[in-house]
């Protein structure tokens, strides 16, 4: 009997500890529905020194005075219907409520109402934060007639159950397995058009977009933002389907990582086995786009088939929106060259494709040209680019190339991009999830798949 007792009172406590964890979970507010959330570690030294949205929008330099626990990761999250926000764990509500009527007697902010024991104030005249005692949210920017609105949403958010909460979901369980100081799991779709071309890049056509979610681990050095990522679905034969696509891919060698300009506004590292790359390409916008203007008048497919080893892809610039693409590759053969006669005769009206050099040739049109060839190697090698100078320095290393933290990284890797960030990342954007990166001061990015 006084076995079962304790046996009985183990359990009970388990239970109410239990129960504590789950009411007490400040990621609680995020929904269950969210089509994005972002875990940020608010004490990485790289990411606390340029996370600054927070402190310019509290005017405040010590975020540890807000009554707000920075030790937990401080989450960014975007709702299928509308709502872009910040949750952080509490502190202290009082220190929050102290921070808040002080911007107040500033002028910087007006005191809202309580709402089920929930505190809203509006800061400057489109951000609301609302708080628990357990869970704040930051969102906007709002407009002035959409706030009540907006309070009332957020209170049903500060007051969810945990299973309509995002904790347990998935989504959830995809992010908490990541490592990054900065960690991302999105719906495919919910992301930036630039960047799903970018990370839906070796997606297979069969797992539909809508189907499809992102993961990724981020990390900051020296103003560059590391991402290593993947899509992944939640259906578990598509997902399936996902990873054995990028098997296809074979770790990317040092081979080309030198001769990459790092004042290039895009580049893409790879190796392959042509045939196998072929079906990757077709599925990839980003692909398309840059050689939209090339596979008019030369067979792209027959030279990605002769290829066989690493290969890199850059734009240097745009010129009259087209882009100035430079492809280099190792290939098993070059059977391609034999068919440049017929390419020459077939070359749609107002192009020219005439010889350069032995085995080197130069599409022309009234605005562009594009200079490509073979090397006269024992293993022959691809190499091209938008001027003769551009041409001959492609197979060379780099003056400016990257720096070896970037080169390091992306080697071994089955995938490696390398962008600005400003030409993946909307025009015009406020402080939501999308904008963490400017908010960041963030200039570089490199993405890879392992």
């Amino acid at each position: 009997m006084k076995k079962n007792k304790i046996i009985a009172f183990f359990l009970l406590f388990s239970i109410m500890v239990l129960s504590a964890c789950s009411s007490n979970d400040y990621r609680t507010a995020i929904p269950e529905e969210s089509v994005a959330v972002m875990s940020i570690d608010a004490t990485d030294k790289e990411v606390a020194e340029r996370f600054n949205a927070l402190t310019s929008l509290f005017h405040i330099q010590d975020m540890s005075k807000a009554g707000i626990d920075f030790r937990s990761r401080v989450y960014a999250f975007a709702t299928n219907d509308g709502i872009l926000g910040i949750c952080a764990k509490i502190e202290d509500k009082s220190k929050l409520e102290e921070l808040m009527e002080s911007l107040v007697s500033k002028h910087q902010a007006t005191k809202g109402v309580e709402r089920s024991s929930c505190l809203f104030y509006t800061i400057g005249d489109n951000y609301l934060i609302g708080w628990n005692s357990h869970a704040a949210i930051v969102a906007g920017p709002v407009l002035s007639t959409a706030q009540p609105d907006y309070i009332r949403r957020m209170t049903n958010l500060l007051s969810l159950e945990e299973e309509n909460s995002i904790v347990g979901t998935p989504m959830m369980e995809r992010l908490d397995s990541l490592d990054g100081s900065i960690n991302l799991a999105s719906k495919l779709s919910a992301l930036p058009k630039q960047m799903q071309s970018i990370v839906s890049f070796g997606k297979p056509t069969e797992v539909n977009d809508d189907d499809c979610c992102f993961a990724a681990s981020v990390n900051i050095k020296a103003g560059t933002v590391y991402i290593k990522g993947m899509p992944f679905a939640v259906n578990k034969n598509a997902d399936n389907k996902i990873r054995s696509a990028y098997k296809s891919l074979r770790p990317i060698t040092a081979k080309y990582l030198s001769a990459f300009d790092s004042n290039a506004l895009f580049g893409m590292f790879a190796n392959v086995k042509g045939d196998d790359f072929i079906p990757v390409l077709n599925t990839s916008e980003t692909f398309s786009t840059l050689v939209s203007g090339l596979d008019r008048a030369i067979d792209i497919t027959s030279i990605i088939k002769s290829i066989d080893g690493d290969l890199m892809l850059s734009v240097s610039s745009y010129v009259d929106d087209m882009p100035q693409v430079s492809l280099v590759s190792e290939l098993s053969d070059t059977d391609f060259l034999n068919d440049v006669s017929y390419w020459k005769k077939s070359v749609p009206s107002g192009m020219t494709i005439s010889d350069w050099q032995k085995n080197g040739y130069v599409l022309k049109d009234s605005k562009h040209s594009f200079y490509f060839g073979v090397t006269d190697t024992a293993t022959p090698e691809f190499f091209s680019g938008a001027t003769v100078e551009q041409a001959q320095q492609s197979l060379k290393e780099s003056k400016t190339q990257l720096s070896q933290d970037i080169k390091s990284y992306i080697e071994h890797k089955r995938i490696g991009m390398v962008a600005g960030i400003s030409s993946l990342m909307p025009e015009k954007c406020d402080m939501t999830l999308l904008s963490l990166p400017s908010a960041l001061n963030l200039k570089t990015i490199v993405y890879t798949v392992e």
